[in-house]
């Protein structure tokens, strides 16, 4: 990957990196040395190497901020999903998980006869209104409810109740 492939982030960082390198040599100048005077050059290197790792972290960091900070002030990416709009910065519908204690199941009454559905409906604490309806089955059968078995519905409700009138 070469510099130009690399984001203006990376490639600035790459640049100043490589700068530092070019600042930092990693040989001291033998002009600098007396030529009678002997020196290890191992801690110097290694310290050499230590202040250029931490000149390139600082650098890093710097740059990192600058482009947070220029990002921040952009607004973020192009790429970036922005919230303009008042629908999309809406909050989001909340549901609940607590069931509500007026709303009770509604039991299953289809396919039994009238006078057992209404017994049922009754203790579960619901009403009746029934509607003839022509059907196969036998007369005075329950053959569709309103609403269905497992949902839920207030106590007291009135449940629609369709009952076979017979062929």
């Amino acid at each position: 990957m070469s510099i130009d492939d690399r984001t203006p982030i990376e490639a600035r960082l790459t640049r100043t990196l490589q700068e530092v390198a070019r600042l930092v040599p990693d040989e001291p100048d033998a002009a600098h040395l007396p030529d009678d005077h002997v020196v290890s050059l191992q801690p110097a290197r290694e310290t050499r190497h230590r202040t250029r790792i931490a000149v390139a972290a600082a650098v890093a960091v710097v740059l990192l901020l600058a482009g947070g900070a220029l990002l921040l002030a952009r607004g973020g990416s192009d790429d970036a999903a922005r919230v303009d709009s008042p629908a999309a910065s809406a909050p989001a519908p909340t549901t609940s998980t607590v069931a509500d204690p007026n709303l009770v199941a509604v039991p299953n009454v289809v396919g039994r006869s009238l006078a057992d559905a209404q017994s049922i409906l009754g203790a579960a604490g619901f009403a009746a209104t029934v509607t003839n309806v022509p059907s196969a089955q036998p007369a005075g059968t329950v053959v569709g409810q309103d609403p269905a078995a497992g949902g839920r519905a207030a106590r007291g409700a009135n449940l629609n109740l369709q009952v076979s009138g017979g062929s």
